[in-house]
């Protein structure tokens, strides 16, 4: 029984070992346990703490959603009254354009006017040049004949052989005249004949056309070469603007824009201000011309009338034997009259030989 006693006792004492490892075993896992178990409550406040950051995180990104889509909304109502304004930019700029080209021409036109104005202004102005020399030669002579008929006494023989020498004068005067305007012997070593003014007169009137003809062909094509290029630079400008629609925001190139309105509206006014300045000087030279054409017209008034009057002089019939004997004081009147009304050569273009020029 004591053996049987010690079998027991140390089979209980093995198992008591046994259950005291399990025991020990059992602490450990439970210790174990227990320091995952804290762990993992630790990681369980830092989600929950997380969570929470995340819930505010993502309150917070949906409220800046929402601004940003208000903002969106925003820009893209900006961005249609942009778009809108730019199309009525451009069509304000393409009609100021056209307006600009009108007004180009019109200056054009006006600047044509006025050269012509000016040429015939000028040539008046040599007319009445040469009026005046005409009109002081005359001065002159009346002078010189007033101051010779003092000695009337002593010059009377001298008179008479003047008389002759003046209506010889005459005589071939209105001869070389007539020759002048219808030559018959121009060549003064053999005759020509078969003379045709009218004929050079078609000829010179049909160059004339062709100078005109030629002068507006090369003014339209280079009205044409203008206009290809302004759609070249129109079709530049365009391929300038799509690229800064690319390359600028929407409120810059409204502000550009604008600025090129302003400087397009700008131009517009200074070229209305210079039209109106040419319009008033081409007032301003009309009037001049008016003025000198009524001048021009008074010294044909006065010419015609001193030519009329030399005809009638000449058209009175003159007693021979009593101007050879002795000349009366009448018939001295007169002649001085008509030395002094002597009218000059008119102002007319005279041809010679075969067509040439002659100058006045």
């Amino acid at each position: 029984q004591i053996e049987q006693l010690k079998e027991d006792i140390a089979g209980k004492e093995v198992q008591l070992m046994r259950e005291q490892l399990a025991l020990r075993k059992a602490h450990a896992e439970k210790e174990a346990m227990r320091v995952e178990t804290m762990k993992v409550e630790h990681d369980l406040k830092e989600a929950k703490q997380q969570l929470t950051k995340l819930e505010a995180d993502l309150i917070s990104q949906l409220h800046i959603i929402r601004e940003a889509d208000a903002q969106r909304e925003r820009d893209q109502k900006e961005i249609e009254q942009l778009t809108n304004a730019r199309d009525i930019i451009n069509a304000q700029l393409v009609r100021r354009n056209d307006e600009l080209a009108m007004l180009r021409e019109k200056t054009k036109t006006l600047q044509s006017s006025l050269d012509a104005g000016e040429n015939h202004y000028s040539q008046r102005l040599e007319d009445i040049r040469i009026l005046k020399l005409e009109i002081q030669k005359l001065s002159t002579e009346k002078d010189v004949l007033t101051r010779n008929l003092t000695n009337m006494a002593d010059l009377r023989t001298e008179i008479h052989h003047l008389e002759k020498d003046m209506s010889k004068e005459r005589l071939k005067a209105r001869a070389l005249e007539e020759e002048l305007q219808n030559p018959l012997n121009i060549h003064r070593w053999r005759k020509l004949e078969g003379s045709d003014p009218s004929k050079y007169e078609l000829l010179h009137k049909v160059k004339v056309q062709q100078r005109r003809i030629l002068d507006q062909a090369t003014a339209l094509v280079e009205a044409e070469q203008k206009c290809v290029d302004l759609e070249r630079r129109h079709a530049h400008l365009d391929q300038m603007l799509a690229r800064y629609q690319h390359q600028q925001p929407e409120r810059e190139r409204a502000e550009s824009c604008k600025q090129r309105l302003t400087q397009s509206e700008k131009k517009v006014k200074y070229l209305l201000g210079d039209l109106q300045m040419r319009m008033e000087q081409v007032n301003e030279l009309k009037m001049e011309l008016e003025k000198t054409n009524n001048e021009i017209l008074s010294w044909k008034e006065k010419f015609y009338e001193q030519k009329k009057l030399i005809e009638k002089i000449k058209g009175k019939p003159v007693d021979k034997t009593i101007s050879c004997i002795k000349p009366s004081k009448s018939a001295n009147a007169v002649d001085d009259k008509g030395k002094e009304e002597l009218p000059p050569l008119p102002l007319k273009t005279r041809f010679m030989g075969g067509g040439f020029n002659i100058s006045n």
